[in-house]
């Protein structure tokens, strides 16, 4: 008759796998739970960070000679660094990124985009994207010279 070992041994190493086991799952789950909630609270500041940004043009938008120019103006509280996408009348999109890489709170920055006739309408975008922080410039508003 083959020997094994005693059912006392079995439990004890039977337990003492459960607590191995469960030791690894709890020491997983709590590293997960820290990169969760860092992670999110992160995203909550950069939400209500942006939600005091804000972006425009002063004056009119002109464009002549290849080149589409005015000012933009940071009318929030926060820097923000502006792209540029431009909208063609036949569908075609030209990006242009760091039009004003760091666009102070308040302050008024020259912009001067190399840019086709047939503009559709241009999209101004900021590093805040939520909420975004975004300004809209239509054909209509643009002054051709």
């Amino acid at each position: 008759m083959k020997k094994g070992i005693s059912p006392f041994i079995a439990e004890i190493l039977l337990i003492g796998l459960a607590i191995a086991v469960a030791a690894v799952i709890i020491t997983w789950g709590m590293g997960f739970t820290r990169t969760s909630t860092q992670n999110i609270q992160g995203q909550s500041e950069t939400q209500m960070m942006c939600s005091y940004g804000g972006i425009s043009t002063l004056d009119d938008v002109s464009y002549k000679n290849g080149y589409l120019y005015g000012y933009l103006r940071n009318s929030g509280n926060i820097p923000l660094r502006v792209n540029f996408q431009i909208v063609y009348d036949n569908g075609t999109v030209q990006n242009v990124q760091n039009v004003a890489p760091d666009l102070a709170p308040g302050s008024i920055s020259f912009f001067n985009v190399s840019a086709g006739p047939n503009i559709n309408f241009v999209m101004i975008t900021t590093n805040c994207t939520s909420p975004p922080v975004n300004y809209r410039i239509e054909r209509k508003d643009v002054i051709f010279n």
